[in-house]
């Protein structure tokens, strides 16, 4: 396989990369760079249904991840954010409620974590597709989220924060 890939690539080099980060696994794993960036969209048919509507908090606060729990770039960020929460929570004497959308390897560290955390209720919802998601995003104040899934929940019409990757604990 390894072999017909790089001949396929110096024949035709019409490969795409979503970014930099898979370049990188790309270039480890088969010693060459990929120069075309395959763009990343949301369909414009998600953005339909979206009503602006101007929400007043409550005394609770409902957040959301989506996203994949993966042990490597994207839980300590994650884990990070679980923290910084549950100083707010304390602090302001707000309650808030985090769902976390997604599974993977890293749910384990991501529960080891959220046990940890007392001020904030945390709910592992698993995966979620379809229709259910759209749901689940719309019913919440605010996503948390990494790349295309930060796109889907502003398709959704929720307030959404971009999360930066890390690879290492997030320094306070």
């Amino acid at each position: 396989i390894i072999n017909s890939l790089s001949l396929y690539l110096q024949e035709n080099n019409s490969l795409y990369t979503m970014d930099d980060a898979c370049n990188d696994v790309f270039y480890n794993y088969f010693g060459r760079r990929v120069s075309k960036y395959l763009p990343v969209v949301v369909s414009e048919e998600k953005f339909h249904e979206i009503s602006i509507e101007k929400k007043y908090f409550s005394e609770r606060f409902n957040c959301v991840w989506v996203g994949r729990l993966d042990n490597q770039f994207k839980n300590p960020i994650l884990h990070h954010l679980l923290f910084d929460l549950s100083i707010y929570s304390r602090d302001n004497r707000k309650e808030i409620i985090f769902d976390i959308v997604g599974d993977g390897p890293g749910q384990d560290s991501t529960k080891k974590i959220a046990k940890k955390i007392k001020n904030i209720k945390i709910n592992f919802l698993g995966e979620i597709r379809g229709e259910t998601l759209i749901n689940t995003i719309r019913a919440h104040d605010v996503g948390f989220a990494m790349g295309t899934s930060a796109l889907e929940i502003a398709a959704c019409g929720t307030p959404t924060v971009l999360l930066d990757a890390s690879y290492g604990v997030v320094p306070k």
